[in-house]
């Protein structure tokens, strides 16, 4: 039973690392120079919130403010935990859908609500962001507000994860990883 749990708490450590290289790699993406360490330091401090906070929001906002404090860039460190959760978010919604026929049989209908679901929050986020790229050349700079331009860098990121590169596929392999150790 103690075997159990020390390999239940070691996996649950080692995605933590992953999850802090993958952090770093962004952060790398969004050009912001942080040393490993730094980063997983930084990492710690937002677990350790989201553990005391009512919500993940309170560990992601604290690694915002120490991000912000330690590079000087508040743009590049709201967007880095955005696209950190996003690429999170994704790759979960991608295991998902693609391993939903393996479990048909066993789950049935919660599993098509959950397919569902995860299907419909996918479209909705890829259709929202691929909007915002195709038509932020339309959008003129005085009609648009904070919340628009941060959209707007945010969709910018995004597809900048998504182009053909080494750091992106890094990336999007540590994401399916970590999902991946969590089965």
């Amino acid at each position: 039973m103690l075997s159990y749990f020390a390999l239940a708490t070691s996996l649950m450590v080692i995605q933590i690392f992953i999850a802090a290289y993958r952090w770093k790699l962004i952060l790398g993406l969004k050009e912001v120079t942080l040393g490993y360490l730094q980063t997983l330091r930084l990492f710690w401090i937002g677990l350790l919130f989201s553990q005391f906070l009512p919500s993940n929001f309170g560990g992601d906002a604290a690694r915002i403010y120490y991000l912000a404090k330690t590079s000087d860039n508040m743009h590049s460190a709201v967007n880095s935990v955005f696209l950190d959760r996003i690429t999170g978010l994704l790759s979960l919604s991608v295991l998902v859908i693609t391993t939903t026929g393996l479990t048909w049989t066993v789950a049935g209908s919660a599993i098509i609500k959950l397919q569902n679901y995860f299907f419909g929050l996918f479209v909705l986020v890829f259709l929202m962001l691929l909007g915002m790229i195709i038509f932020r050349q339309y959008i003129h700079r005085s009609f648009s507000s904070r919340i628009l331009t941060f959209c707007k860098q945010l969709a910018a990121d995004l597809f900048q994860l998504v182009r053909p590169g080494q750091t992106c596929l890094s990336i999007w392999s540590l994401s399916f990883c970590i999902h991946l150790i969590t089965v």
